[in-house]
């Protein structure tokens, strides 16, 4: 499952939880609404009552009592009544199958007892005690309901959200682990050409004039593999120049691209001296990140038509800071951060890891900083990169 995939997930469970609550607390809202209007209506009732002439019309009156406060169901609350010994004596909303002792227990732990006062017989003045036990409306059991309800939906969010996130993990983690060996045979293939080539010249010409080329790519194989061997441990780091070992990277670049079709070039603030531009690196790690945004410009920059990149360097407060521009066919706003993730690539050839490993080597080793600070279709992107100078 990828990430917009997940996004879209959550978020239809996030309403699905919001349109079910809703329901739920509207039916709520409008029973007790219902209710309400009920009691309201009673008290007007009740106002009648007290106005009228109860002993010219003395069944009215009894009619009253009877209909709306003994016969009427307002609201249906299961209701006993008990003796002192415990013995049903009456009942309401309670079928008879549920008159056991259990329910009376049942009601008893629920709410107080009400006592009321009883006459033992018609001709007898002694009071007998017996006491209401109540429970609780279906309302109240839904309104206790509704928290575990939301409760669980809460859960399964988590646990789709959790299992789709180690999912996406783990789809990464294979992602650039095949990278990371694609990538060592596209950074090993260029030198290892180039021997080649260089062997065949030789053979040709039998001149010694291409062994130094050949000494270089041979370093250069060196290098890679040093590369790889810093990847996942703490790399030393020394104050070295960033203009020089940018030179140094486009120099590399010029002589593996076509002269007559790419030009890359570096501005540097004038006002600015040498001294401004070092940084503690390591010369490794920053070469590799070097190469591959300026490797990444140049690509863009061909299938844009205009082979082409730009190097901004100046000092800041927080450091150097050197843009990277090409002239390529820019990148969507949606997809500025997904750029550095492992496996996302808008070339139809590449695995996608030569920007996660350059953000890696930029942000983990050496604490700095870079984004795409202006990207435009058909115009081209700019990656911003900082370096802090302690």
């Amino acid at each position: 499952m990828t990430r917009s995939r997940l996004k879209w997930l959550i978020t239809v469970l996030v309403f699905v939880l919001a349109g079910a609550s809703w329901m739920v607390n509207q039916f709520l809202i409008d029973r007790i609404l219902l209710q309400e209007k009920e009691d309201v209506e009673l008290w007007a009732k009740a106002i009648e009552f007290n106005n009228a002439n109860v002993e010219s019309d003395p069944q009215a009156a009894l009619d009253f009592v009877s209909s709306e406060l003994i016969i009427k169901e307002r609201t249906r609350i299961p209701m006993l009544v008990v003796d002192e010994d415990g013995e049903i004596v009456a009942s309401r909303f309670v079928s008879p199958e549920d008159q056991t002792p259990e329910t009376v227990e049942k009601l008893r732990r629920l709410n107080p007892a009400i006592p009321i006062q009883i006459p033992a017989g018609l001709e007898d003045s002694t009071m007998t005690t017996q006491y209401v036990l109540y429970g609780e409306s279906e309302y109240i059991q839904l309104v206790r309901f509704v928290p575990f309800l939301q409760l669980g939906f809460v859960l399964i969010l988590l646990g789709i959200g959790w299992a789709s996130y180690q999912s996406i993990m783990q789809s990464e983690q294979s992602n650039l682990w095949v990278g990371m060996a694609k990538e060592a045979a596209h950074q090993l293939g260029t030198p290892i050409s180039g021997l080649y080539g260089w062997l065949a010249l030789m053979k040709e010409d039998k001149s010694s004039a291409y062994v130094d080329e050949m000494s270089q790519d041979v370093d250069r194989l060196k290098h890679i593999a040093e590369r790889f061997n810093k990847i996942g441990s703490t790399p030393e780091r020394v104050p070295t120049s960033l203009k020089g070992e940018l030179e140094y990277a486009m120099e590399y670049i010029k002589r593996r691209i076509p002269k007559k079709e790419a030009s890359i070039q570096m501005e540097v603030d004038p006002n600015a001296q040498d001294a401004h531009f070092e940084a503690p690196i390591n010369r490794e790690l920053m070469q590799w990140a070097f190469e591959n945004l300026m490797k990444n410009g140049l690509d863009a920059s061909k299938e844009g038509g205009t082979f082409q990149m730009d190097i901004r360097l100046k000092p800041v407060k927080s450091g150097v800071q050197i843009e990277f521009k090409d002239y390529g066919s820019g990148i969507d706003k949606k997809d500025w951060k997904e750029v550095f993730r492992p496996g996302f690539s808008t070339k139809k050839r590449g695995w996608g890891l030569g920007l996660t490993l350059t953000k890696r080597i930029i942000e983990e080793y050496h604490n700095g900083s870079i984004f795409i600070s202006e990207s435009e279709k058909g115009k081209g992107t700019t990656f911003r990169v900082t370096l802090p100078c302690d």
